[in-house]
């Protein structure tokens, strides 16, 4: 998706609703911003998600696009906690 952005007396510019959108963000997101080779890059910071119990059953909690695997991350995690470091 393209599109053609105005940059106001203050410096800020607006994300089209079509895009803010497709990549599910909302008010107060954190963005990333990279300059490289004269193209400026933005994109969504990694997010937060939790893996919570739900009706007996384990699930991801996010209200945001998933980035990484937190399937893994979890393993890992209880991993580390059952063996303490080996």
């Amino acid at each position: 998706m393209t599109t053609h952005l105005e940059i106001d007396r203050f410096g800020r510019v607006l994300i089209p609703k079509a895009i803010r959108e497709a990549l599910a963000l909302g008010a107060g997101e954190q963005l990333e911003v990279e300059v490289e080779g004269g193209t400026l890059h933005l994109r969504p910071a990694a997010r937060a998600v939790q893996v919570v119990e739900h009706h007996g059953r384990l699930v991801l909690d996010s209200a945001h696009t998933v980035t990484g695997d937190p399937v893994q991350d979890l393993r890992e995690e209880r991993m580390n906690e059952v063996l303490g470091g080996w």
